[in-house]
């Protein structure tokens, strides 16, 4: 078995298998939160908080899957970087909705309604494609030579501000 600590991942080989498996702490929690998030909409998948609770497990599962394939990838770190992030700005939106099924009806057919929450979808919508783009870490950042544009920082004051 070899860990690097750096990542928390450990890797067990098979010396008769062709591949070897890797475990991290972020693929764990992944599984974990999935299973959490099917077993709270199982309990009562017509609850409007369920559904909105198992939206944001399932996020999260993306987003620890992405965290998970970003330690362990050779090479392509800042692809894998790009997309947690990208899943990660859906967070605030998922919080938002359980906290809006919590105190009300969600009513995605009420146009006034929709029109008094926009912002958090089109928020949501701006964090989560941000980080695809060379605003967030141009293209010419390197290993050595990291660079981060103006998204960047704007990334993240946006989702502390939300």
């Amino acid at each position: 078995m070899v860990c690097r600590a750096q990542t928390r991942a450990c890797y067990f080989s098979d010396a008769t298998s062709l591949q070897s498996m890797i475990f991290s702490t972020a693929l764990f929690a992944a599984v974990v939160v999935a299973g959490v998030g099917a077993a709270i909409l199982w309990a009562n998948p017509a609850r409007a908080v369920n559904r909105a609770v198992f939206l944001s497990s399932c996020v999260t599962t993306a987003w620890l899957a992405c965290s998970h394939l970003m330690m362990i990838s050779q090479g392509q770190g800042l692809f894998w970087l790009r997309w947690t992030c990208a899943v990660g700005g859906l967070a605030p939106l998922c919080l938002w909705l359980v906290k809006e099924s919590i105190l009300s009806n969600i009513k995605l057919t009420d146009l006034g309604w929709i029109k008094r929450n926009i912002l958090w979808f089109i928020g949501s919508l701006v964090f989560a494609i941000l980080p695809l783009t060379d605003f967030f870490i141009p293209s010419e950042s390197s290993d050595v030579d990291r660079l981060r544009g103006w998204g960047y920082y704007f990334y993240y004051g946006g989702l502390i501000a939300s």
